[in-house]
């Protein structure tokens, strides 16, 4: 039997050529960043998470504001070209982290990372993976949990970043990410998370995150309980043989409960923890609904290599919609959005107006702007909420639900609050005329 092998002479060579070890491999290249980021921070821990987070305590104790550092791999490394000087050196990882002060109530991390390509004769080439994490400490968390936390956070946005810089579809796409004609922020996030190379980006995510549930689990912690009896100590349990039979029975309905989630729903509950991670748990639930169900339909439908490389392994049994169904009810948004837009400028502008007035109800004119401007905050922020009207549309994906329904609540608190069109007022006529 003849076997066919490829040998590659670095990881870089590997990952650019092969993008299907980029997926296998792209958790043992994350721990090289991170071991070698340790090491900048003092290597002062007896694992790599724990060294940069006793660094950021270090910060925190120092108020020392921002703290930078660069590093690279040997095996990591752009194309050499002929007469190209900048070609074939070690890609740079730049990393910033940024103290956020010291009076929260728990630990918070936010990271946020980007990657500069560039073309030279044909060929991408990466000059820079940047990660910046934001962090404000409470030091009477549990360090082992803050770790967790930590890493996960850094190397989610490190798989991102990388996954970018490996994406062989990105450099004729970079022209899409320019959305004009929107000043929506919810919707231009949207349309931002929806370009397809933040899905693909996104769909790695989602198998570290699968990666990482493997190793930080109930399942696993039970076991590890009953196994070892120097982690149930650890732990504050005492180790005697009922307390093992108990581990050991709750490991095994953990265990037999997790083996019958079919790899659709885990797959969807990362999908969904991604998601969260990119809107910081502020995405409204309707408009998130949307863009897990859009993530799943372009892996699905895009092309033949996304199916293979992410549907067929992540969501085999998940019924989609048709993209294209879906790229017009992401117009008829846009229309609603426009429509939200168009009324918060009246409001600014009618607030504007009282404040400027010199009418002697000055007072009460601005007093019941203010309440009209609130009312509207109130509105908006329920308009993409489970409980909306607008929740049927999403259903299905049905568009002309979507406008109907908009319009109508539009229209409902317009005429609540004395902010009614030429239209609406014409129509009001018409209808007190009949009468």
């Amino acid at each position: 039997m003849n076997y066919k092998v490829t040998f590659y002479k670095d990881e870089m060579e590997m990952l650019t050529e092969r993008k299907a070890n980029f997926v296998n491999n792209v958790k043992k290249l994350t721990s090289q960043v991170m071991s070698k980021l340790a090491r900048e921070c003092g290597g002062n821990g007896e694992t790599s998470g724990m060294a940069i987070f006793n660094h950021l305590k270090q910060m925190h104790y120092d108020r020392e504001k921002v703290w930078r550092c660069g590093i690279t791999l040997d095996n990591y490394k752009n194309f050499k070209l002929d007469n190209f000087t900048n070609t074939g050196k070690p890609i740079p990882f730049n990393f910033k982290f940024v103290t956020g002060g010291d009076n929260e109530s728990y630990s918070r991390f936010d990271a946020r990372g980007h990657v500069l390509p560039k073309t030279i004769m044909g060929r991408k080439f990466i000059s820079e993976v940047y990660i910046e994490l934001d962090f404000s400490l409470c030091l009477t968390d549990n360090p082992k949990i803050v770790v967790k936390q930590l890493i996960n956070e850094i190397q989610s946005t490190l798989t991102h970043e990388l996954a970018h810089a490996h994406d062989e579809f990105m450099m004729g796409e970079l022209s899409q990410y320019k959305e004009k004609g929107v000043s929506d922020e919810d919707l231009r996030y949207i349309l931002y998370w929806t370009k397809p190379t933040e899905i693909r980006s996104h769909m790695l995510e989602v198998i570290q995150n699968l990666n990482s549930k493997k190793h930080h689990s109930f399942e696993r912690t039970f076991k590890n309980m009953y196994k070892t009896h120097q982690t149930a100590e650890e732990a504050g349990i005492q180790h005697s043989p009922k307390d093992k039979e108990n581990m050991k029975t709750a490991y095994s309905m953990l265990k037999k409960h997790n083996s019958s989630i079919i790899i659709d729903k885990k797959s969807s509950d990362a999908l969904d923890d991604v998601i969260d991670r990119a809107f910081h748990n502020q995405c409204p639930p309707l408009h998130k609904k949307f863009i897990h169900d859009y993530h799943i339909a372009f892996i699905q439908q895009s092309n033949p290599k996304m199916k293979e490389r992410f549907y067929d392994k992540l969501f085999p049994n998940t019924p989609t919609q048709p993209l294209d169904k879906l790229n017009d009810f992401l117009e008829g948004m846009k229309s609603v959005a426009r429509a939200l837009t168009k009324l918060d400028n009246e409001i600014s502008k009618h607030v504007t107006m009282c404040w400027r007035s010199s009418s002697w109800k000055r007072v009460e004119m601005i007093e019941n702007a203010e309440k009209t401007k609130a009312a509207y905050k109130e509105f908006r922020n329920k308009i993409w909420e489970n409980d909306s009207p607008m929740k049927q549309a999403f259903k299905d994906y049905d568009v002309k639900i979507l406008k109907n329904a908009a319009k109508q609540m539009i229209e409902e608190f317009r005429e609540q609050h004395g902010l009614m069109t030429k239209a609406m007022l014409k129509k009001a006529a018409a209808k007190d005329f009949g009468k």
